[in-house]
């Protein structure tokens, strides 16, 4: 079994709600920063880091290949 910080879990939470957030069409009219912020992230750094580390894609292109539009930063 892997194990993960407590850190790591959270941050995990946190990015399973920023993907279920940004697939609702009406978030769309929100940004990558402001749906993170709203997941609990506070800072563009963390964020990007923790996103990259679970998923191995960067925000902006797991946007890209689920064909996801959103606001520009």
């Amino acid at each position: 079994m892997e194990s993960k910080t407590f850190y790591d879990f959270i941050n995990g939470l946190r990015i399973d709600e920023f993907k279920r957030l940004v697939a609702q069409p009406e978030n769309q009219k929100y940004t990558l920063l402001g749906l993170a912020f709203e997941c609990g992230f506070n800072s563009k750094t963390a964020f990007y880091r923790n996103f990259k580390n679970a998923t191995g894609l960067t925000p902006t292109l797991y946007l890209k290949q689920k064909h996801i539009q959103i606001q520009e930063d």
